[in-house]
């Protein structure tokens, strides 16, 4: 932190107040930060939990992070990673997550931003071959009197420490939505400046037998370098190499980037400098600074291009099992494009939908709380319109919002029909610009609302929706616009039609299954072609494409869409709510296989954590969680529960364990380990009682916020809206009257009378249960 030493001077010159305070301990990396953390967090008497302390404090009175942040109002936050593992970005997780988390509940008017630190000075052992290498002399005499024995395993360079420390460190920008302080930038840009090029060693020197108390000629330097030091245990003088921290130059440089960054302004020519620094160095360095802080706006880092701004693009399926994938190796589907995507992002083995049926589930994306908060029950009931929607959210931060495909978040039940621009519920209402959508699952050849005015389509439904979404983008991308496309795919919702080229490789199947499978290998087609129209656009690389199915897989089928899980889609046992899902972000995302259980409420937090919105964008209490510490390669235990509530249960998944609730409060619990038992067979309800009792009352304690959020009192007016929709068939509805002669006509509709429109839906979602054990 000696980068901030000078801060308060240079502030003070420039007629701004500036007070440091230090939260920081010596050689300490960020783990150990929240190590402390954790057990102040168990127990905030311990004082254990509480390393720190106001230098200045002659009592010394130590302090919890948590203490530290509630003791004053700040402005800023600073994160910073201890050097040594700072260009290694897995050393970042868990303890960047949790450490953001308590800044931002215990100071939540403080920004947080990334510190970017400094590769070491040229000299440093961690440069040298391997220890098993010869050394020339001098570099002898580095491994011996250096402070930091640190050592390379292979070839590595200042320049390639620097580069991985900022790759490092702008990686962690980008999950959080931080800013970044970018001193390292700046002492790459001074050293590559005549006055501040390094040389060494100094060739009139005999550092093997340094005449006592004189240095070499370290002329350049912005780090400590060699010097004369005593040694605390045996009070001898000795001649030590400090490769690491900054002196008087490195600290100036350093306060000048770091009030440029924060202030917003650029340092004055009449700033003050240190009684060490000639005019000219001081000029030389705050030009240094400037330049580092202008290439930061105007070119981010190559981890993450606009990396606070990702375009984001989230694609859901409508009934597509656990088991339906290619990489889940299914016996007769075919998902290549699905498996290119989930083998260059982050694929869940274990994510959910929030409920088990197809409109709550979207509920919980657009919101990040659980269905009957939102008063999405079921299937066919509108999103409250006093709930706060992650597409206006995104749309309030200059993204350009569209959606395409079935929205059933306006009340009205049957096949899928044109939402109408007179819709109190459409798209529109809740964030999204453009909207090309029906009220429910549609097939081929559709009828769509494109706000609110009708249109015929000729062709595949998957393909028709992610044609619209290219154009859409490739009109935000000519706008210089960041861009937010919701893609709600039909496919594979019943009636199934699929096209007879996509049945080609399944004529074994029965003719349902036929069709059910096709309508996938067709959505995979479409997929492939999204991915592809974002690489032809040049944008894939700091796009976030996230896919998941909105609930679990249909019974009936051969063969099976669940996996081998239990239970089947209106269902809480896991083949009807855990769905398939993959995250790709080419610019921030390591691409692997997560067993971490994830959930479609998470969607919203993660979004909003990356983008960096405001704390108010959500409605609280939120549901979901943060996903972004995930991408940066490595699982952590989830902290907050997965919930569910769906008709008169429930279910409760703690990370290995989930409770499955029979019956809304009779207490009819039952405990499953999904690690050692994923098709839930052994309810270990009588083995474990204490584990039961507490998921039990946590769950109890959850029900009843629900049970107030249902009664509106999230809401500033704490009451539900009385204008709210019930929950009713279109073809009953007025407005769609004019149409129905007309739209009898077509196939999806011929079949049923006006009055009975609803009973397809009716049927397609009330399936046939298991019974539980």
């Amino acid at each position: 932190m000696n980068a901030t030493h000078f801060l308060p001077d240079l502030g003070q010159s420039q007629g701004v107040e500036i007070v440091v305070t230090k939260a920081n301990i010596g050689g300490s990396d960020l783990e150990r930060h929240a190590r402390y953390l954790r057990i102040a967090l168990r127990d905030p008497s311990d004082p254990e939990g509480k390393p720190y302390w106001e230098r200045d404090d002659p009592n010394r009175r130590h302090y919890s992070l948590v203490e530290m942040l509630e003791r004053d109002h700040w402005d800023f936050v600073t994160l910073q990673q201890f050097s040594g593992d700072s260009f290694k970005p897995e050393t970042y997780e868990p303890a960047s997550a949790e450490l953001i988390a308590v800044v931002r509940a215990h100071a939540p008017d403080a920004r947080i931003v990334v510190h970017e630190t400094w590769a070491y000075r040229s000299d440093h052992p961690i440069y040298l071959p391997s220890p098993s290498s010869s050394l020339s002399p001098y570099e002898a005499v580095l491994v011996a009197r250096s402070r930091d024995q640190l050592r390379s395993a292979g070839p590595f360079s200042q320049t390639a420490m620097h580069a991985d420390l900022k790759a490092a460190y702008g990686a962690l920008a980008t999950r959080y939505g931080l800013l970044t302080v970018p001193v390292g930038d700046a002492f790459q840009i001074a050293r590559a400046m005549p006055e501040w090029h390094f040389v060494h060693p100094d060739p009139t020197f005999d550092y093997a037998h340094p005449p006592p108390e004189q240095r070499p000629d370290q002329t350049g330097s912005l780090i400590g370098g060699w010097h004369w030091r005593t040694d605390t245990k045996t009070g001898q003088r000795e001649f030590a190499l400090d490769a690491k921290h900054a002196n008087v130059a490195g600290q100036y440089l350093g306060a000048c980037v770091f009030y440029e960054t924060l202030v917003g302004q650029r340092v004055g020519d009449d700033a003050w400098r240190p009684p060490e620094l000639t005019a000219g160095q001081a000029d030389s360095l705050r030009g240094a600074a400037h330049r580092a802080v202008l290439e930061q706006v105007k070119q981010p880092t190559k981890v993450a291009p606009a990396r606070t701004r990702p375009n984001i693009v989230l694609v859901m399926t409508d009934d597509q099992g656990w088991g339906e994938t290619g990489y889940y190796q299914h016996p007769v589907l075919r998902t290549p494009e699905l498996d290119r995507m989930a083998a260059n992002g982050l694929r869940f083995d274990r994510f959910y939908a929030g409920a088990p049926v197809c409109s709550p589930t979207r509920a919980t994306v657009l919101t990040g709380r659980s269905n009957d908060r939102t008063g999405v029950p079921t299937h066919g009931h509108a999103l409250r319109r006093q709930e706060k929607s992650l597409a206006s959210a995104l749309q309030a931060e200059g993204y350009a919002t569209a959606h395409f495909g079935k929205w059933h978040l306006d009340g009205l039940r049957g096949p899928g029909a044109p939402i109408l621009a007179d819709d109190t519920h459409h798209p529109g209402k809740f964030g999204f610009e453009q909207w090309l959508s029906v009220t429910n699952f549609f097939d081929l050849n559709p009828l769509m609302g494109r706000n609110g005015a009708v249109e015929a389509f000729r062709g595949d439904s998957s393909t028709i929706v992610v044609d619209e979404a290219l154009k859409f983008i490739r009109g935000a991308v000519h706008d210089s616009r960041p861009f937010f496309a919701v893609v709600w795919d039909g496919s594979p919702h019943g009636p199934w039609v699929a096209s007879d080229a996509d049945r080609r490789d399944l004529a074994d199947l029965n003719f349902r299954s036929q069709h059910h499978y096709g309508e996938l290998v067709a959505f995979d087609r479409a997929l492939g072609h999204l991915r592809k129209g974002l690489r032809d656009l040049g944008v894939a690389e700091n796009t976030l494409v996230w896919y998941c199915s909105d609930n679990g897989g249909l019974p009936g089928m051969i063969p099976d869409t669940v996996g081998g899980l239990r239970g089947h889609k209106s269902e809480l046992w896991e083949g009807g709510i855990r769905v398939p899902g993959v995250i790709e972000w080419p610019a921030a995302i390591v691409p692997r296989v997560s067993s971490y259980p994830a959930s479609t409420m998470d969607i919203f937090p993660t979004l909003a954590a990356i983008v960096g919105l405001p704390s108010d964008a959500m409605l609280d209490p939120v549901d979901g969680a943060n996903l972004a510490p995930l991408f940066a390669g490595r699982d952590v235990p989830r902290v907050k529960p997965i919930p569910f509530r769906f008709e008169d249960g429930g279910a409760w998944i703690d990370n290995d364990y989930k409770l499955v609730v029979s019956g809304e409060g009779t207490g009819g619990f039952k405990l499953y380990d999904l690690t050692n038992d994923p098709t839930e067979s052994r309810n270990l309800a009588a083995v474990e009682p204490e584990r039961l009792g507490r998921m039990g009352r946590d769950y109890e304690a959850w029900s009843a916020s629900v049970d107030r959020s249902v009664a509106g009192q999230d809401y500033p007016a704490g009451r539900v809206d009385p204008t709210e929709p019930e929950s009713h068939p279109w073809s009953d509805d007025a407005r769609y009257q004019p149409y129905l002669e007309t739209w009898r006509q077509r196939p999806e509709y011929s079949n049923l009378p006006a009055q009975n429109f609803h009973l397809a839906e009716d049927m397609a979602e009330s399936l046939s249960t298991q019974a539980a054990p």
